[in-house]
């Protein structure tokens, strides 16, 4: 297959997980823009295009310049689970050398580093804290399980400590307080965190550290049971309040392996255009999707639990209440977003 032809069948991959893709004319494709989201006024509004160009393929957005880039570089920054596919297909198809093949396709794929995992014994557990503590008080208020996470009085000097030559961590605020949520692998191994401060009026409220960048986001693999079905949620915080939840710092973070069934649970924002186009991605991949009714209220299960007094069961009977997928879940959706 021709390098061309290659791009063109993994522009097609794409169709299934941008909004509103389609062919308008040879070598050209438009879509609503995956990165800005294209206008939140006009659903209709598509100005993402793929485009051939001196023989190489192109991604533009007329609305915003994080779009544009050369095609197979797109999918490195935005697809990298179909971009290492792109990258196998494009080495020389030559099947009389198997082994120079495979060679080239070990040198491809990143190597897989060891992890000694992040050390939090300097950190405090929020109980360690005077019951007057504000960081103490903004997390019992809250709900959150303190023997889950751990109070950093000093973010910079935290990072400095654990030696991360890829993190500088020089922002404004930097030595902030912040609660650290670690994230632990099936093996019991914590190789990524989530420092989340404690301020709404931060501009950096989370961010999340990988000890190396092929570790994935997800919270909470060592707590479920992988038998059952898997909720999915947006925020550690969220995913907490009740059982056999994972959260996935990011939409584009690859699944877990065996896990049968996934129930996604969005924020609850119907006005959020990220929001929705999200859901609908998970429902076109088939999987099963929460649309809270009218009746709630509450942006997330956090805010169910604080604000609405709700207890994990009750907030376990709205979710399994409330379930779609296939064509009533689209249906449901467009009704939903349209309150």
């Amino acid at each position: 297959m021709s390098d061309l032809n290659i791009d063109i069948t993994y522009i097609g991959r794409l169709s299934s997980r941008i909004d509103q893709f389609k062919k308008v004319r040879r070598n050209v494709w438009n879509a609503r823009c995956p990165i800005c989201g294209d206008s939140k006024k006009n659903k209709f509004k598509k100005r993402f295009y793929i485009f051939l160009d001196k023989g190489k393929y192109f991604t533009k957005c007329h609305n915003c310049p994080d779009a544009n880039y050369e095609f197979s570089f797109f999918l490195k920054i935005h697809h990298p689970d179909l971009y290492n596919e792109y990258l196998i297909e494009k080495l020389p198809q030559k099947t009389s050398l198997k082994k120079n093949r495979f060679k080239h396709i070990k040198d491809i794929v990143p190597k897989k580093i060891h992890c000694n995992g992040f050390d939090y014994n300097n950190l405090k557990r929020f109980n360690e804290l005077n019951i007057s503590h504000p960081a103490r008080i903004y997390v019992e208020k809250r709900k959150i399980p303190n023997n889950l996470i751990y109070y950093c009085d000093n973010f910079s000097l935290f990072i400095d400590s654990l030696n991360i030559n890829h993190y500088k961590i020089s922002y404004k605020n930097s030595n902030e307080p912040r609660i650290i949520i670690p994230f632990y692998r099936e093996d019991g191994l914590s190789t990524v965190f989530q420092a989340r401060a404690f301020s709404k009026q931060e501009g950096l409220r989370y961010i999340t550290i990988k000890e190396d960048d092929q570790e994935s986001k997800i919270y909470g693999l060592e707590r479920i049971d992988k038998r059952k079905p898997v909720y999915c949620v947006e925020g550690p915080i969220d995913s907490v309040m009740i059982p056999n939840c994972i959260a996935m710092s990011g939409i584009s973070t690859r699944l877990p392996d065996g896990i049968d069934e996934y129930i996604f649970i969005f924020d609850n924002e119907p006005r959020n255009i990220d929001v929705v186009k999200n859901m609908r991605k998970r429902l076109r991949q088939g999987h099963k999707v929460v649309i809270m009714p009218e009746r709630i209220k509450f942006d997330d299960l956090n805010d169910m639990k604080v604000k609405g007094g709700m207890s994990s069961k009750k907030i376990l009977d709205v979710i399994n209440s409330n379930i779609y997928n296939g064509d009533v879940g689209y249906m449901k959706l467009k009704e939903w977003s349209r309150l």
